[in-house]
């Protein structure tokens, strides 16, 4: 879990989405004994304090500012220069790579043709697209993501992304159209990650107060300051995380999920992922 934790640390400021997708997968890594150490009451006071702290430090919500704008500075904009100096063919090397070999004497020419427009057309149109990638960023990428809240907002994301799927194609946001990629599923991949790190703290916090006094508490008021030093909110809406406990000495911790609608505590998945369309990120406490 050390190790994880260092690695998660390491990357920590590099300005892609994908170097973030990497350190959100890999956070599952660490929690999974987390989750069986508490399942199984087998950490101490003060492993779960220790697991408390390095959890603290990470912050997906600021993370999700600092990927999107080192996407559009690393890669949106270092792609328009591709574009720019080598015409058509970078779209080629940035989707399947060169494959010249198996091209046909049409294909080539109309590969040719392509790239010949791009080369011709003027630096003035290059740059256009650049300031539309710029302003679509700060327009409709950024505020989905509430730093003063430290909210990832499904309703901003879907709107945004409405607005994004409107707009008319016009020359000089062509390109930007074709390098953003979906808002809604990388937004939703920053928020489940700060969401599990939330639970897991709030997690350590119930069983060391369960340590300390023989049983959970009946709200996650009574934890702060003296087993967490404060209590983190729901990622999606900015309201309290939803706490009950159960029968057998036990608890359900959850968010609401990225539907935004409480379910209870019942969760559901698709392809091994939480599904975005129904049910709760939940923390179960027993097996």
């Amino acid at each position: 879990m050390k190790l994880i934790f260092r690695l998660l640390d390491s990357v920590r400021r590099e300005p892609l989405r994908f170097s973030h997708f990497v350190r959100a997968a890999n956070l599952q890594y660490a929690l999974q004994p987390v989750w069986e150490g508490l399942a199984d009451r087998r950490w101490t006071a003060a492993d779960l304090e220790t697991i408390e702290q390095e959890l603290n430090k990470l912050d997906f919500v600021v993370d999700y500012r600092l990927a999107q704008r080192g996407e559009l500075v690393c890669y949106w904009l270092s792609a328009v220069d591709c574009v720019r100096r080598i015409g058509v063919r970078a779209f080629e090397c940035c989707e399947c790579g060169s494959h010249s070999h198996s091209m046909s004497f049409s294909d080539e020419l109309l590969t040719c043709l392509g790239s010949a427009i791009f080369l011709l057309a003027p630096s003035g149109w290059y740059d256009q697209n650049k300031t539309s990638l710029a302003r679509l960023t700060e327009d409709y990428l950024l505020p989905v993501c509430d730093p003063q809240r430290r909210t990832l907002s499904p309703t901003v994301a879907a709107h945004s992304q409405s607005v994004l799927d409107e707009l008319r194609p016009r020359p000089y946001d062509l390109l930007s159209r074709l390098l953003i990629p979906g808002l809604p599923r990388t937004a939703e991949w920053f928020a489940y990650a700060q969401a599990s790190v939330d639970l897991a703290r709030v997690a350590c916090a119930l069983e060391r107060y369960r340590l300390a006094h023989g049983e959970f508490p009946e709200a996650l008021d009574l934890l702060a300051p003296t087993f967490i030093p404060a209590l983190p909110h729901d990622v999606i809406n900015g309201e309290p995380l939803k706490y009950r406990r159960t029968e057998g000495g036990q608890f359900v911790l959850y968010s609401v999920g990225w539907n935004g609608a409480d379910d209870g505590g019942a969760s559901a998945f698709k392809y091994g992922r939480p599904d975005s369309e129904k049910g709760d990120w939940v923390w179960k406490y027993g097996r």
